[in-house]
Order: structure tokens, then sequence, then C-alpha cells
């Protein structure tokens, strides 16, 4: 009798344990039907402003919202597993902010005419912020055998309080629908931002009067600097990083997004000495042999410690990665930013180069600059995405070579091979800008697009 009811037991245990496993199958069947085949890579694409502006522009919310579920189910069936949609673009919001005013990007537009302002400073001076500390240690970064050490301790202070903004609000939020789309078919999501480049000259009066940002451009204190004709953030200064990570910390709090995204918008190319010459010389009296390529470098290497520091404390589980200039050498010497280094210091979980040329550049060939990257991370644990430029698919290139300037035209499966070389290179996967190249192509490019993401598609649900 014992007996036969242990066997019963067993059996019925058996059963369970069965159906336990056969539901765990078709469920993982299930949700991995949206993941990129069996590889575990990533396969992910950009989504600008641009796709705002040319693709959905004027929508009413509801129509934004077919857009967004039409803008996952072709991700999904293609294979693509992750997506960067922009957030902020010029230190306006794609999202529903109290830190940026709304972009004039934003597809429904802004819900009411009336020009707000900014969270408000509710004492007039601009402070310094706390003293951040961008020390290296003994065996720290070095440049020309100095080793650089900019702590800034005499800029310490308070910030001033903030009250909640009330300018003008989206008149819907175009982030937070798109994630919602793209959860729906597990795809991941990532908060894309431009840190520091802001509007342009003749835009500045359109900016909310309290906006911080165009009171530093009006105070001219170096806080904001005028480029050739456009005003970008200077991340020497505490207080500018404090915005910064204050949107990055908005984004990661308040959607259900798995990372922060950025590009290679740090300081600007050809920028001349004299725009932050007051802060350098206050920094070489510190350190005579500092250089003026380390003053800038430590600048951007401290807002990038500073964004990947809010991310992980809202959630060490999120991501946050850079996508770079493809040439190393313009990414040191032009755009003062050292890839190299914050993957020595894990200061990002993702690097993805830009790495926009064909296998026939005859300056940076395509397969020569993937290696060339993965030198930049060696002996790290920061994984590499290939940034591939789908905007390129079916036109003609200026290269003064004429196989070069062709193999975008000759070629309709470019896109694949160089996933192919990323993937063979231990790649962790690829990105592609942006998303109208591949799915909304211009007439001209349409019959060449379709081809390439085609036998992309072969190989991403393989």
């Amino acid at each position: 009798m014992n007996k036969a009811k242990r066997n019963l037991s067993f059996i019925f245990v058996a059963l369970l344990a069965t159906a336990f496993f056969v539901l765990q199958f078709f469920t993982g069947c299930s949700s991995s039907e949206h993941e990129a085949g069996e590889s575990g890579k990533t396969y992910s694409v950009w989504f600008s402003y641009l796709e705002y502006e040319e693709l959905c522009s004027g929508m009413s919310k509801k129509e934004f919202t077919e857009f967004a579920k039409e803008c996952a189910a072709n991700l999904s069936k293609a294979g693509f597993n992750t997506i960067y949609i922009q957030a902020v673009a010029f230190t306006d919001a794609l999202y529903s902010s109290s830190v940026y005013p709304p972009s004039k990007h934003l597809p429904g537009g802004i819900a009411t005419s009336a020009k707000g302002s900014s969270p408000r400073e509710r004492d007039s001076g601009i402070h310094t912020g706390v003293g951040i500390g961008i020390g290296f240690g003994k065996g720290g970064w070095t440049r020309t055998g100095v080793e650089v050490s900019i702590g800034m301790e005499g800029r310490a202070g308070n910030y001033p309080e903030e009250e909640e903004s009330s300018w003008a609000k989206a008149s819907y939020d175009p982030l937070k629908i798109l994630v919602t789309q793209m959860k729906k078919k597990n795809i991941r999501t990532e908060a894309w931002i431009n840190p520091m480049r802001s509007v342009k000259e003749e835009e500045l009066e359109s900016l909310p009067d309290d906006f911080i940002v165009k009171k530093w451009a009006k105070q001219k204190k170096g806080r904001a600097f005028l480029h050739q004709g456009r005003w970008y953030l200077n991340p020497y200064y505490p207080e500018v990083l404090r915005l910064i990570t204050k949107c990055v910390s908005e984004l990661v709090q308040n959607y259900d997004i798995d990372g922060i995204h950025i590009d290679d918008y740090f300081y600007p190319s050809s920028l001349p000495e004299e725009i932050d010459a007051e802060e350098f010389e206050k920094e070489k009296q510190k350190h005579p042999k500092l250089t003026l390529k380390q003053f800038r470098t430590v600048n951007v290497d401290a807002m990038v410690r500073q964004i990947y520091a809010a991310v992980k404390k809202a959630n060490p589980e999120l991501t946050f990665g850079i996508s770079p200039s493809g040439n190393i050498q313009t990414c040191r010497n032009s755009l003062f930013a050292d890839p190299a280094h914050w993957a020595k210091q894990g200061s990002v979980d993702y690097l993805a180069p830009q790495i926009y040329w064909g296998f026939l550049h005859p300056a940076k060939p395509f397969v020569p600059t993937l290696n060339e990257w993965k030198q930049i991370t060696a002996g790290t644990n920061v994984k590499l995405i290939a940034g591939l430029a789908a905007y390129k698919t079916g036109s003609a290139q200026s290269t003064n070579n004429a196989e070069a300037d062709e193999e975008w035209q000759k070629s309709s499966r470019i896109l694949a091979d160089q996933t192919l070389a990323a993937i063979k290179a231990d790649y962790e996967g690829i990105a592609c800008f942006r998303y109208a190249s591949l799915f909304s192509p211009s007439p001209v490019n349409s019959s060449h697009a379709e081809k390439e993401l085609a036998a992309l598609e072969a190989i991403m649900k393989r």
C-alpha cells in the first residue's frame, strides 16, 4: 500500500516537472521571438530627432501611437533587439521634462503657446557646485609624463534650490509611447542624449527667459560658449555637469528604459584656445605642465564619469554606452574624448564607435578600423558595438578612390557583410544609423535599402 502511494507520488511529481519544462520551453520560444536569433548579439538602431521631423511631424497622440507600434513591429520583424531613442538633441526635451524646455522637434508640438520658465534660482547668483574631484591616483592617467589631477577644490559651494518648471509642455510624450511599444516587442530601449550641444545662435531668444542655459549664454561667464554659430555647454563647470546629470536622473527614474546612450558631440572640432583660456590658465597655475588638450580631455572625462554614476545610482543593472567618432585620432585630438581611458577606468559599459566607412575606404577601411577599436577595449570588460552607416546605402561617396566611391552603390549587402565582419572580430553587435534609412528611405535609394535590409535581416534572425 505504502509502495503504491510512493509510486503514485513519484508519477505525479514527474508529470508536474514535465508540464513545467514544457511550459518553460514554449514560453521561452515566445519571448525569444524578438531577440536576435540565438547569438545573443546586440542588433540596434538609432532613432533621432530627424525621425520625428521626417516621419511623424504633426501627428496626434493616437496617430503617433500607431506609428510607434509600426516601428516596433518593423524592428522586431527584421531582428533588431535594441533601439537608441533620442531624448535630448540641443539642450531640449523630446520627452516630458522639468530640466529642459520642450523641443521644437516634438512630433505633436507644444500643448500651449504660453512661454513658461525653467526651474528658477531662489537667489540671483550663479553658484559653483560641490567639488567633483577629477583626480587620478598614483599610476593613473598621464599625458607626456604629467599626472593630471584637476581637483577644482576652489570651486566648492552650494547649488541654488529649484522650483518646478512652468514652461509649456509637450502635447504628449513620444518617448513614453515609443518605450511602451518597444517593450511589447521585447526590444531594449536606451534614451539617447547629446549632453553638450545646444541651440544655434539665432535660436537663443526663443528659449524661455529663465532657462539656465539661456542665462549662462547671456552672462558670458564661460558656462556656455558660442562656436561657429552654435552654443555648447562647458563641462569644466560643476553646475553644468549637474544640469546634465539631472537630466540623466530624470530619464532613468521616470521611464522604463534599459540605459542611457550618448554619441560623439563633445567639444566641437576646431575650437579656438580663447574659448576656455581663463579656465585653463586657472588650472595651469596648479599644474604648470598641463596642456590644453589634457585640460579639455579631463573635463569630458568628468562628464562621462558623472553620467555613469547617475545611471548606476538609479539602477546598477542599467547600461551606459557611448558612440564616439570612429576615428580614434579625431576623438582624442579634435573632440577631446578618450575612449581608451573610459574603458580602462570602467566608466562606460559599451562603446559603439561610428565606423561609417566601407571596406574599400582609402583612409579608414572597415576591417582594420574594427581591429583598431579592439585595442581600445583590450583587457577591460567594456563591450564593442560597431556603428554602421545605413544612411550611405545606394549612395555615391567622395573618397578620391573610384572603387570606394562606388562601393555603396555596387553592393547591396555592405551592412550584412560588415555585421559578419564585426561578429568575426568578437564584437557584441552592431548599430545602424538610422531608422529611416532602413525602413523609410528616400525613393532614390528605396530599392537598394530593401535589399540591404533583407541581407541584414537574414543574419540577425539566424
